[in-house]
């Protein structure tokens, strides 16, 4: 008959902070207000699985997200996204990942004329509103 030997490992306290990294973003230059953001951490304790994300647009409060997260972005002009991975005994990363972009507008502006001259006229100019 077999003998059962059992053994613990008893790892030391986790005290180094996991690495963030965007695996999908917003590209540089985008006119979408909805986009994917993607994102995966490395720590020397903690499996990738069970890693915590924290997420914040424009230096704005950081909020908890998904590893695979929707973000909406509204306004026009230059944005910066950021997230950090959390570990299992709370060590964040210092040094969050981050993706900087554009939101550009492609949309066709709307123009209508309210008024100008009769469309037959002996006038050499005219005025449009």
């Amino acid at each position: 008959m077999p003998t059962i030997y059992e053994w613990e490992v008893v790892l030391p306290p986790d005290v180094t902070p996991p690495d963030t990294t965007i695996t999908r973003g917003p590209p540089p230059i985008t006119a979408s207000f909805i986009n994917w953001l993607e994102m995966t951490g490395t720590d020397d304790q903690t499996h990738e699985l069970e890693m915590e994300f924290e997420c914040r647009l424009d230096n704005g409060p950081w909020e908890s997200c998904d590893p695979l997260e929707e973000i909406e972005v509204l306004t026009r002009g230059p944005h910066r996204i950021e997230v950090r991975a959390m570990d299992e005994t709370g060590n964040v990363d210092p040094t969050p990942a981050f993706r900087n972009f554009t939101l550009i507008d492609l949309s066709v502006p709307d123009t209508s004329i309210d008024s100008g001259p009769n469309s037959e006229t002996n006038e050499t100019s005219a005025t449009f509103t």
